[in-house]
Formats: C-alpha cells, structure tokens, sequence
C-alpha cells in the first residue's frame, strides 16, 4: 500500500465523539436520557460514542445505555488520582482511538470549581481537534476562566436556579444543535415489556464452543420478525451484550427487537420466562429453569452429556435440535459413553441449520397453539 493511500485511510476512520462522566452514579442518572439523542443528530449521527466511565458503576451503564455507546472504556478514580503510569496508561488507551471530539459531561462552575485536577490533566493530554464544556458563570472571573483554556468550546448555561436535569436538556439542545423534548429519569420496567408476544432469545454461553454464531443469530431474527408478528428479547450476562448489540444492528427491524443482557438476574428469569410466548436459547441452566416454570422451549445443543442432561423425555416443554453430524453419529451407533461423558466436549453449534431452528418453531405452534 502506498504512503498516499495509508495517510486516506487514516483520514477515512470513523470519528470518535469521547464522553468524560459526569460524577458520581446521581450525576449518571441526571445525564443518561439525553444520550439517546446523539446519535440522533445530523452532527454525530456519523461519530463512534465512546464513554468513559468510572468503573465503581460501569456494569450500570453497560446495562442499561450500551445501545447509545459504541464503546465503554472504564476507568479506577483511585488509580486515577495516585498513580502516574496510571493516568499515562489511560491516555494513551484514548489516545490510540480517532478522537475528533471531547465532551466532558460534567457541568463547570466559575469560579467556585472551574474543572477538577486530574480530569483536567486527562481532558489536557487527550488529542482532539475539539474540547467542550458546560459552563456555568456566576460572576466575570478572568482569573478562573484562564484554567478553562484546554477547551476548544464552551457553552455557557443559563445562572439562573434550574433544576440540572433541565439544564443538561438545554445544553444537549445547543450542544447536538437540535429540539429535544422533556425527558424523565425512569427505568424501562423490564417484567412489564415481555408479554405473550415476546419471544426470548439466549445464544450465548460461558464455554464459546456453545454459542450460537452471531451473524446466524442475525438470520434466524430477521427470517422470524418477516414472518411472525412477535417480538424478541435477548437475554444473556452483561459479558454478552456486544454480541446482543451486534445482533441488534445487524437486523432489518430493530425495534422490534430489545437488549436485555445484563438487565435481569438469575431471580427474575421464572417470571421472565413464565411471561414470554416461547424460548429459544442454547444449551445452559437457563433451559432447566425454563422447562420448571412450563416455558415452551427450543434448545440449540452441541450434544455434550447426550441422555444425561438432555433431552428431556417426551411430554416436556423443550424441544432439541442437534448438528446433523451428532445426530448421525448417535443413530450409528458410533459414540460411547465415554465420547460424551469424558468432559464438555468442544463440539461447535456452528452446524445447527437455520432452517432446522424455523421448522422447530413451526412444529412447536402446530404443538403448542403458538401464534405465528
């Protein structure tokens, strides 16, 4: 490649847009409506959002604002604050990104507290074309405004007494440079948006030979929400939400398709599953619990522990479907019971036909009375 193209390629990388946190988790909570709206900007509809998050509750972001940010970096504030390397480290990390923009979340006051230290060394040695902040002037203090001169942009916010949920409305209005209507600081109530309508969907798993492949997972969704009138949740730990995400985006009607990695907990799955019209998930405990609370199930498995765990004898909820290859093997008789009692055994899904999982769903309604 020449030296020409390699300089095009680097000036072709997606933007990055870089959040700073807002503080503490109350701050979070005041800020998080409005992450919605960025992409929603002819400005930033472009840009990859990146957040940069204290890891004292990064699992909350991840959970519920991971749809909005391409990426979470987390960040240890103790580290932060005593270690040089530390702070180095993360600089760099940030630094080996496309930053062409820096938005630190947190509003400035002038001149009780014009920026923090350490967050102003970060925002300082961060490469970016544009730094901005939200500005609150109380009184002309040229003194402090000098320590605000790391930044590009400054949009200075009303002084008046403003609840700062309201002012973080009207700075991402002049910010994102468009309208943006009166938000609340409410949680989705997860139990309330699975109904019978719903279709629960769990492809991951701890051990990778037992997940199903993403860009399938893409397919079989897709096939499903042209021809059913269903919509679907995924499920899974706060680990497998990428891939959940990933999901997301690559299906053709993604409102009808919600994330709910790392929303619920091992507790809420009997309700879940009670509530929901089937599920289809691969091999995991999440089957059992299924079946004991009488939820219609499809299981996607590899044939580890054939007969010991699985399948469950007739007249149960869950239906199995195996790689062509297991269940020939099995049909000649060509595995023991050491094959498949010796230990988890490395056997990829990857074989499982689309197809297959569509003709299960079929014959699960024929059974079932499930409507597609």
């Amino acid at each position: 490649m020449k030296f020409s193209s390699l300089l095009k390629f680097k000036s072709e990388k997606e933007k990055v847009l870089l959040l700073i946190e807002p503080g503490g988790i109350g701050d979070y909570i005041l800020i998080r409506p409005y992450l919605k709206f960025i992409k929603q900007s002819p400005k930033y509809k472009d840009f990859k959002v990146v957040y940069l998050s204290k890891d004292s509750y990064i699992d909350f972001v991840r959970a519920y604002d991971s749809e909005h940010l391409d990426l979470i970096i987390p960040y240890s504030t103790k580290d932060l604050d005593e270690n040089r390397d530390y702070r180095k480290y993360l600089v760099n990390k940030i630094n080996s990104l496309n930053v062409d923009t820096i938005l630190n979340l947190r509003t400035i006051i002038v001149p009780n507290h014009p920026d923090w230290g350490v967050r102003k060394k970060i925002i300082k040695n961060i490469k970016a074309n544009h730094k901005i902040a939200n500005v609150i002037k109380l009184k002309n203090s040229k003194k402090y405004e000098k320590k605000l001169n790391i930044y590009t942009d400054l949009i200075y916010s009303k002084n008046d007494f403003i609840f700062e949920f309201e002012r973080h409305r009207l700075f991402f209005e002049k910010f994102l440079g468009i309208n943006i209507p009166k938000q609340n600081t409410s949680f989705e109530n997860i139990l309330a948006s699975i109904d019978k309508n719903t279709v629960l969907i769990s492809m991951g798993s701890l051990s990778e030979y037992r997940e199903y492949p993403v860009d399938k997972c893409i397919i079989l969704i897709n096939k499903l929400l042209s021809v059913t009138n269903y919509k679907f949740a995924l499920l899974g730990t706060q680990n497998q939400s990428e891939n959940n995400l990933a999901i997301i985006k690559g299906v053709n009607n993604s409102d009808r398709v919600i994330n709910l990695a790392g929303k619920t907990n091992i507790t809420q799955l009997p309700d879940i599953l009670k509530k929901c019209a089937f599920f289809i998930g691969t091999e995991s405990g999440t089957v059992h619990i299924a079946n004991s609370v009488g939820c219609k199930t499809i299981c996607l498995s590899n044939g580890s522990y054939y007969k010991r765990y699985h399948p469950y004898p007739d007249g149960t909820n869950v239906m199995y479907i195996y790689p062509k290859w297991f269940k020939d093997t099995i049909s000649e008789g060509k595995l023991d019971l050491m094959d498949i009692y010796g230990g988890e055994q490395p056997w990829s899904l990857n074989g499982i036909n689309i197809d297959e999982i569509l003709d299960a769903v079929t014959a699960m309604k024929n059974k079932n009375k499930i409507t597609v």
